[in-house]
């Protein structure tokens, strides 16, 4: 019986030392894991439109360059040359699939399209983060929503060819952008 009590006993106190090493490390790695999710996220909207940083000055090109404009229902951002940018996020096939779109100041032209993170299945839905894939929507017009189409096979101004192997991804990613469009048009006229 005296064996079970210090086993017990010694389980207690181990598991309360763990437990306060991880609360610990928590504690202590939380603000560096907030600033690196705020760079990640500067530097895919300063990526998407295009504007050169380093890691020193991200943040003074981003404010030099970049203007948030809050609504009520996300945050959008603007250059200097008027073009706006709209975040999006939303269920891929594996998981959650985050980023930016940026449109020309017709609020319909597809000028960018940058992937923050997504965790869709490695060298087949992570395709969607490739750049020959993004390049697809340039030029691009939600009229009214875009349209995903089979590879090679882009017709009109509002199909976005598809990737082969990955079409659920790629299916997945149109529907998060149409969505957060919709919300954005929505908060940009005040609706």
């Amino acid at each position: 019986m005296k064996d079970k009590i210090m086993m017990i006993v010694f389980v207690l106190i181990l598991g309360t030392i763990l437990a306060t090493t991880l609360v610990g490390v928590d504690t202590f790695t939380e603000p560096m894991i907030s600033k690196n999710e705020k760079i990640k996220e500067l530097s895919t909207i300063l990526n998407t439109f295009g504007i050169e940083f380093t890691d020193e000055t991200i943040e003074k090109a981003f404010s030099d360059n970049i203007e948030t404009i809050e609504y009520a229902e996300m945050a959008v951002y603007k250059n200097t040359a008027g073009d706006i940018a709209f975040p999006f996020e939303g269920s891929g096939f594996q998981g959650p699939i985050i980023g930016v779109t940026v449109m020309d100041a017709d609020g319909k032209t597809i000028k960018a399209v940058g992937i923050k993170s997504q965790v869709e299945t490695p060298g087949l839905g992570s395709r969607i983060t490739e750049k020959q894939f993004l390049d697809s929507f340039i030029g691009k017009q939600f009229d009214p929503e875009l349209i995903l189409v089979g590879a090679g096979k882009s017709a009109k101004n509002t199909d976005v060819d598809g990737i082969t192997g990955a079409t659920m991804s790629s299916i997945a990613l149109i529907k998060v952008i149409n969505d957060d469009y919709k919300i954005f048009i929505s908060s940009s006229k005040g609706d």
